[in-house]
């Protein structure tokens, strides 16, 4: 039997800030938040009091959206369904210990989920790592060779993350990689495959001005490109 819940999300201040429909084993009617980490039109992220795990709930940028819950293809879910695609492939992501979707016509919330919190952990966005200028060439240059492999594992798979950035993956102290708002998609037609790819790098690479990465990264990057484009080769 299917035990369907109410659960109310409420942040630091005590605002109501989504409610949402999950069949959660957890017994909590009311989730509390002790901080807002982000509140952008994509989405709001808060870390849950007592526990500290990041709650992270999915907005509709736009009405259609709304539309894909329906069958399972909005953001919220390819966010989920990407972290466990990335995991049978090999690649670390946080744990996910609850999900839900919005009610229906109550914001415009498409669902949360909660995971762990890696900075728990001592990790740190690859992006504060990058511009922390105690950072050593060494190890910029490990993070970015292991995202390319990464992203190139991806499009061995037909899989391309599209709206990658520094801010989706969490280093430790030796660069070993967990990679998070894993909101992949699948290409099967080569030809929009390498397109969007080719789009989604060139993006990555511009994404923080001309002076943020080291010659040595970009080059790295522009390969990778080139990489891509020799594996449609192999890949049926």
């Amino acid at each position: 039997m299917i035990n369907i819940k109410i659960k109310i999300i409420k942040n630091e201040e005590g605002n109501t800030v989504g409610q949402f429909i999950t069949n959660s084993k957890n017994h909590k009617s009311i989730i509390t938040c002790c901080s807002t980490l982000i509140s952008t039109k994509p989405s709001t992220v808060l870390i849950e009091n007592n526990t500290n795990n990041i709650i992270k709930i999915v907005k509709a940028r736009r009405s259609l959206e709304k539309i894909k819950l329906l069958w399972l293809h909005s953001r919220l879910q390819k966010e989920i369904s990407g972290a466990k695609t990335l995991n049978r492939l090999g690649f670390k992501t946080p744990r996910i210990f609850e999900q839900g979707i919005a009610i229906p016509f109550t914001s415009n919330n498409l669902g949360y989920y909660i995971m762990e919190n890696l900075t728990l952990t001592g990790m740190r966005e690859a992006e504060v790592v990058f511009l922390d200028k105690k950072t050593s060439p060494e190890l910029r240059q490990k993070i970015i060779i292991t995202i390319c492999d990464g992203l190139l594992e991806l499009y061995r798979n037909k899989i391309v993350f599209t709206d990658f950035h520094l801010g989706n993956v969490f280093s430790d102290i030796n660069g070993n990689l967990t990679w998070i708002d894993t909101g992949v998609t699948k290409y099967h037609i080569k030809k929009k495959r390498n397109q969007k790819f080719i789009k989604s790098t060139a993006r990555f690479l511009n994404y923080y001005g001309d002076t943020f990465f080291l010659e040595n990264e970009k080059d790295l990057l522009l390969e990778l490109i080139k990489s891509a484009s020799k594996l449609d080769k192999d890949i049926r």
